[in-house]
């Protein structure tokens, strides 16, 4: 299966819920920080051409049951793009990784990491940003960083990884990290945190610290 290819069984219904300009401004903002470092983008020597990475937030209620605590999410292959507005984003309704199906509200069908974004925010209310990236200085220096990691054989936004990321947050120490690396998707990582500014901060001290066991 190619890089970016949605896998999930995606049913789209029309907006009903406004985009928050705020919160559509904050995902730039860290959107634009990220492509600067070439954590976010696309560059055609790498994953076949498709673009990488994406950002999202939770919105609504902190008290939402797993597998509703909806979210904003970046469209898929739109890494590339420098300035997305609305139409580029869209909002997770309920995602199932049991059934592999996500519901979204957009324009666009939503990044072909959304399930794992919900995972992630199944795992703790408190995590309000989630943040994908590729990055090779810390994925190849994964093992010195000390980063949790998804299982080898596990594929990126499959019902699997779901569970890896459950079963990481069960057996590792991410939860305290707020960072881990995909084992089976190259140069894969991500991030999180209470506030945007603690996933993008948490992300770029172990992007120095990588580049510092070079």
């Amino acid at each position: 299966m190619a890089e970016g290819v949605v896998k999930f069984d995606a049913k789209c219904t029309e907006p009903k819920h406004s985009l928050d300009e705020k919160v559509i401004s904050e995902l730039e903002k860290l959107r634009k920080v990220l492509v600067e470092k070439g954590l976010l983008g696309k560059d055609s020597e790498r994953y076949g051409g498709y673009a990488y990475g994406n950002v999202s937030q939770r919105i609504g209620l902190a008290t939402a049951l797993k597998g509703h605590r909806q979210f904003v999410i970046t469209a898929t292959q739109t890494s590339d793009i420098p300035h997305l507005t609305a139409k580029g984003y869209v909002i997770i309704v309920e995602y199932d990784a049991e059934n592999n199906s996500v519901h979204y509200e957009g324009f666009e069908k939503p990044s072909s990491e959304a399930m794992t974004h919900g995972s992630i925010y199944d795992q703790s209310p408190n995590i309000r940003c989630v943040v994908h990236v590729h990055s090779p200085e810390i994925w190849g220096k994964r093992n010195e960083l000390g980063l949790p990691q998804t299982a080898e054989n596990v594929l990126y936004g499959s019902p699997e990884m779901a569970h890896e990321v459950t079963r990481l947050f069960r057996e590792t120490n991410v939860g305290k990290l707020g960072i881990s690396a995909t084992g089976g998707h190259e140069d894969g990582v991500f991030s999180f945190g209470r506030t945007i500014k603690d996933a993008s901060e948490i992300l770029l001290t172990y992007f120095e610290r990588a580049k510092d066991l070079r």
